[in-house]
């Protein structure tokens, strides 16, 4: 029996395309995911800001929240909340240059070992059925 052609350096089988397409869609829902935080302002005025933070592994991108309300102290002094709203009065958008290099970087690389990784395991494995 003849053996095949060898196929060419960049074209992949359909498992490794399958899980470079899961691993595609993991790396965009950590990085699509908010990691939310909820503080008073602590200069006096007591406004609630909600911050926002996506990106993995590091946060590059933050967006600030200021909710319209004010939180106040109760007897014991200790800052309480009201109910939260759904909606920001203002909102603010920070974007990390270099945070933001290092997520695709970090993307990049790690979509290069699951396909390095995939081929290699097909090939292994048709080099032994060969012999």
């Amino acid at each position: 029996m003849p053996n095949p052609p060898r196929r060419p350096f960049f074209q992949i089988h359909l498992s490794t395309a399958i899980m470079l397409m899961f691993t595609a869609g993991a790396l965009i829902w950590a990085n699509a995911t908010p990691r939310t935080v909820v503080w008073v302002d602590s200069l006096g005025s007591l406004n609630v800001i909600r911050r926002n933070m996506f990106g993995w592994p590091t946060e590059c991108v933050t967006q600030y929240e200021e909710l319209g309300v004010q939180a106040h102290y109760d007897k014991d002094f200790k800052v309480t909340f009201p109910a939260l709203p759904n909606t920001c009065m203002t909102s603010s958008l920070d974007i990390a240059k270099a945070q933001l290099l290092c997520d695709a970087t970090v993307a990049v690389l790690l979509l290069a070992v699951v396909w390095i990784v995939c081929e290699w395991l097909i090939r292994r494995r048709v080099s032994r059925k060969e012999s």
